[in-house]
């Protein structure tokens, strides 16, 4: 075998004139059993196309394992998911017969991309975070043939089990020699101390061979684990390290997986996917595009309003100088741009004064204007009458400056209030009391605006059904318990006040943003606090301090509080990478329990309006006070409601993933962040500066 794979290893790096690369991407990648693109056990170089997000569930007997894979970028791939262990139980008392689950996170790189004569190769971490059951590290190069895809390569740790080789890294230092198989014992920690080492080295192959019927492909690998050192003392008789399967599409959004593995044990499996990048294919059933009218009448600023709040631009104000109109307001209805101008630029020739020459959309949220679109009427009524195809922006987006302008209307405090009911989902997932555990709340929302940048807004929020009535797991904690008492504030009440709060917002001039805010500030706790941004030009970097003293809310969720208090709050660094729709935040501050340390967050946003985010904050809190997990860390999603919905919302629903809820690191929920709130400006530059023509 040692034979085979030094020849397969040749062949990739000796590719024959008669290769075509415009064929290299005729296979599409399927996802291994760990999750990520691969054959069965073992990976592969390839990567899927930049934007896709999978679900894939593979069941080896006694491996269940369901992961989430997200392709953040054409070259980086992400992973997290459980692996059951169904001949393990969980352990403690409260868990009863629950099987044992063990959370994974994996990590693939691209380093080279497949050319004519050159394999494409990648670099993977496998389970490196936490308790690392199943942890390996990898080299893997694959190149293609037609409709043939040849993969080899190289494992430490858990793909170093046969067919070994010295491991190469010892010759540069003795410590690559040795591999430290136990952790931190609290999970959760990257285990960096054992990356790339062990005295031994595993290789690997396979190919995976799309056949003439153009859903089916056929898997074929040569596994390098050998299942005698598995986790918690499991040994697997190992009839043949050849696996084998097959890969049905059975659309274009699901696989299905069929094998064999270690030679007597069957795989079944399934994959989901989802495109990122593309937008909802869900029709939608909008009001119908006003037609443009000859020129119009002088009508009432009234009627104006009325008629651009009907397309899902609510107007708050209008304002006008000489031949110029600011119209202010916020979209509710349209996330595109193209699809929201498109609306209110009829609606606005068919009832603005011919006099005005210059129109001004400024956009507005929670009282705060941000961002201003500056067209000509005559630029406007090419555009829209698709005389032109291209609209010309004057002025950009741009900070407003006050001006000596008369108001032409402004709504009242009540058209500008509101109120909305939906439910929401709250979840616990990978507890020892069920492994997923959710309720389904009805929550009230309501607000109302005192002044133009004044708000009382209030929530409640009350269970309709679920089984957290199951929660009853209290985690072990060395801190203030801050948030693991969820289990108490999900039950002792039927009705909850989730928060109450008085806020004020300003635009203070100069790039500076401010907001004061006092009231139950969230679930759990409830004070005063304030923040200050400074986000010159409406740029995509921005600075931001908030300072919070807040004390710990009452278990019934009414206006009583508990005894803890703490001040909070954190310094922020926004900072947007170019040429991507990737935003890193670096923070400094005190924690909700007392503990100091730095917070990192990095969301992508996607065509589609997905936003995908990942965050860890690291403490001054010891691993061992800390508990299982080590440091707070987790991952969610942010989806646009219309994807699912017959009519466009500018609403989205959240879904997060914080496999365990510690004390340490812990931030308070703060219902407005001033750099969420203008953040939509950098969007709204990068389009405009796109589709405006160079002069």
């Amino acid at each position: 075998m040692n034979r085979l794979l030094i020849l397969t290893m040749a062949l990739l790096l000796a590719v024959t004139a008669e290769a075509n690369p415009r064929r290299f991407e005729r296979l599409p990648p399927s996802q291994s059993d760990f999750g990520g693109v691969g054959l069965l056990q073992i990976p592969t170089a390839r990567m899927a196309p930049a934007g896709e997000f999978s679900l894939h569930y593979s069941d080896v007997e006694p491996y269940q394992r369901l992961t989430i894979t997200l392709q953040a970028t054409a070259w980086l791939e992400l992973t997290f998911g459980y692996s059951n262990i169904d001949n393990k139980l969980y352990g403690p008392s409260i868990a009863g017969n629950q099987t044992y689950k063990d959370k994974m996170y994996h990590l693939k790189a691209r380093l080279l991309e497949e050319s004519a004569y050159l394999p494409q190769i990648a670099v993977g971490f496998r389970d490196g975070v936490g308790t690392g059951l199943f942890a390996s590290e990898y080299l893997v190069a694959s190149k293609r043939f037609w409709d043939l895809d040849i993969t080899a390569g190289i494992g430490w740790g858990d793909l170093a089990g046969r067919n070994t080789q010295a491991n190469p890294f010892e010759k540069l230092d003795d410590r690559f020699a040795t591999r430290d198989t136990d952790t931190s014992g609290q999970g959760g920690q990257l285990e960096t101390d054992v990356f790339f080492r062990g005295p031994r080295i595993g290789l690997f192959g396979g190919l995976e061979y799309q056949t003439p019927w153009q859903p089916l492909r056929l898997k074929i690998e040569y596994d390098s684990n050998s299942y005698q050192d598995e986790p918690f003392g499991n040994r697997f008789e190992q009839d043949s390290q050849v696996n084998y399967g097959i890969v049905y599409r059975a659309s274009e959004n699901i696989d299905l997986h069929v094998g064999q593995e270690r030679g007597n044990t069957a795989m079944l499996g399934f994959t989901l996917r989802s495109d990122f990048t593309q937008p909802p294919r869900q029709p939608k059933f909008d009001p119908p595009r006003q037609r443009l009218l000859p020129a119009p009448e002088p009508s009432s600023w009234q009627e104006l309003a009325a008629a651009l709040t009907a397309t899902g631009f609510k107007v708050s104000r209008i304002d006008g100088i000489g031949n110029e109109v600011f119209i202010y307001g916020n979209q509710q209805r349209y996330r595109e741009l193209d699809k929201e101008i498109g609306q209110i630029a009829t609606a606005t020739l068919n009832q603005l004064p011919e006099r005005f020459e210059t129109i001004n959309f400024v956009r507005e949220e929670s009282g705060v204007t941000y961002a201003r679109i500056s067209i000509d009427r005559d630029e406007l009524f090419d555009y829209t009458s698709q005389r032109s195809p291209v609209l010309a922006i004057k002025n950009s987006v741009a900070t407003v400056t006050a001006k000596s302008r008369s108001t032409l209307y402004a709504a009242s405090n009540l058209e500008r209030s509101g109120f909305s009911i939906l439910p929401s989902l709250r979840q616990s997932i990978g507890g020892p009391d069920r492994f997923y555990i959710y309720r389904i709340n009805l929550e009230a929302d309501a607000w109302y605006w005192l002044s133009d940048n004044s708000e009382i807004s209030g929530g409640l929020t009350t269970p309709i059904a679920g089984t957290f009535d199951k929660f009853d797991f209290r985690a072990p904690s060395g801190l203030q318990r801050v948030r693991t008492d969820i289990n108490r504030y999900e039950q002792q009440s039927n009705v909850a006040v989730k928060h109450l709060q008085l806020t004020t917002l300003n635009e203070l001039g100069n790039g500076w943003y401010g907001q004061a805010y006092t009231g139950l500030l969230e679930r759990m706790f409830g004070g005063v606090g304030a923040e200050v941004m400074y986000r010159p030009n409406l740029s995509g970097a921005a600075l931001s301090l908030d300072v919070n003293w807040v004390k710990q809310r009452a278990f019934n969720g009414d206006f009583e509080f508990r005894e803890y208090d703490q001040w909070t709050g954190h310094v922020t660094a926004h900072m947007p990478l170019m040429n991507s729709d990737i935003n890193v935040n670096l923070s400094f501050g005190r924690y909700l329990a007392g503990d100091t340390g730095i917070g990192i967050e990095v969301t992508k946003r996607f065509a589609s309006g997905v936003i995908a985010g990942a965050f860890a904050d690291f403490t001054d809190v010891s691993s061992e006070a800390f508990g299982e997990g080590s440091f707070n860390k987790g991952i969610y999603f942010k989806i646009p409601l219309d994807t699912f919905m017959l009519k466009s919302s500018t609403r989205y629903y959240n879904m997060a993933i914080t496999p365990l809820l510690r004390d340490g690191g812990q931030k308070l929920d703060r219902e407005r962040v001033l750099y969420n709130i203008t953040g939509d400006s950098k969007r709204v530059r990068s389009i405009l500066e796109a589709a405006r023509p160079r002069y």
